[in-house]
């Protein structure tokens, strides 16, 4: 990523050095540069902040997704603790236990995972 960018940013100042001369002969023959060039720098202010602004609604989008994914996830847990009442007792416990244990496992293991943003590989060691 650094060399993508140091190549980019070389490729830049090349073109920089070389068009100069062509460019600042272009230039002085316009009497007014200024207006155009404000004109210009007003277009791309707008177009950058919209797509700024359209970046920040999609993050926050993205964000509230997650909330709700996390959510939903855990009301189902819940509703799937609460349904296990109705067991007869060796198998409630049972199933409390591998209930209890894939929670901690996702809260403990694959959310800090997800943190830089790496793919999870489940080993498949609580789902029997």
């Amino acid at each position: 990523m650094l060399l993508f960018g140091g190549a980019f940013v070389g490729i830049f100042w090349l073109g920089a050095i070389l068009l100069s001369p062509i460019v600042k002969s272009w230039l002085h023959r316009q009497s007014d540069f200024n207006a155009t060039l404000g004109n210009y720098l007003g277009y791309f202010g707008v177009i950058y902040g919209l797509l700024l602004g359209l970046l920040a609604i999609g993050t926050y989008e993205n964000f509230t997704n997650a909330e709700k994914a996390v959510a939903n996830e855990a009301a189902a847990l819940l509703a799937l603790y609460r349904n296990t009442a109705s067991y007869p007792e060796p198998y409630r416990s049972d199933f409390r236990t591998l209930i209890r244990d894939y929670a901690r496992t996702t809260i403990d293991d694959a959310w800090p995972k997800q943190r830089p943003a790496t793919p999870i590989l489940w080993s498949g060691s609580i789902i029997a």
